[in-house]
């Protein structure tokens, strides 16, 4: 079987290395010449996957060429090539099938998914239904993302602490059901912080602190005899100032 990583290196691998300054001999090699470029590009959607699958340590570290490698060395082992095969749905199949209402069926398998939804897709309208939708979806993340964002960027004007991305959820859903679009729950932030502090109390800003104070406070005990002490130094007082004015 040929192995084009022995071929001699095109001219456009030459340019790339070239331009990002990266020296190498004049007879690199496809391979070589790869795993250059490799060293300075981000690992693709699909060799992520596959380190995520396998759950690799330092991912978020590795290069393409980093990746590559500990692909190949676990797939050096015949029964991680088999695991990966046989590897559940992913996700995204998953909720394709729930959008088109197709059932379900219990252990499915990734590569049966995919024989399914090849052929869904066949239909152009369907195709573009999901596209949409998953482009909805897209649009609602990162205004959910953008929009916390800013909101507890001006906490501290509210008296309220950070607002996690659980508790800002559950707020847009219940103002959603109410019938606000988000381009209006975005513009009233002191709602969504009343709502906040509604839900938890304990996020207004100072309250813990201001129980501690209350609650640390010496408490003074004056018993009987402390009582008689003071009444008896009070007497004398008074009778000296009546002395002093006669």
């Amino acid at each position: 079987m040929h192995d084009w990583r022995q071929d001699p290196a095109t001219e456009l691998q030459k340019k790339r290395l070239k331009n990002e300054g990266i020296d190498f001999p004049e007879n690199i090699t496809k391979g070589e010449a790869s795993d250059l470029i490799g060293t300075i590009e981000e690992p693709s959607v699909d060799e992520l996957a596959i380190l995520r699958f396998f759950k690799v340590p330092g991912i978020a570290k590795m290069s393409q060429t980093d990746a590559r490698r500990k692909i190949d060395e676990l797939f050096a082992d015949e029964q991680k090539v088999k695991k990966w095969e046989e590897r559940p749905a992913g996700t995204t199949q998953k909720d394709i099938y729930k959008f088109f209402n197709i059932p379900l069926p219990q252990n499915l398998r990734y590569k049966d998914a995919e024989e399914v939804l090849i052929e869904l897709f066949e239909d152009e309208a369907k195709k573009e239904a999901w596209e949409n939708h998953e482009d909805k979806l897209s649009k609602r993340k990162s205004w959910f993302e953008d929009t916390l964002f800013l909101i507890n960027d001006d906490r501290d004007l509210y008296n309220c602490k950070k607002i996690s991305k659980t508790l800002f959820k559950q707020i847009v859903e219940s103002l959603e059901s109410s019938g606000m679009p988000l381009e209006m729950i975005e513009e009233n932030p002191k709602l969504i912080f009343e709502k906040a502090l509604e839900i938890d109390p304990n996020l207004r800003m100072g309250s813990v602190t201001r129980r501690r104070s209350y609650s640390s406070r010496p408490t003074i005990k004056i018993g009987k005899s402390g009582c008689s002490v003071v009444l008896a130094v009070i007497i004398a007082i008074i009778i000296l100032l009546v002395i002093k004015v006669f």
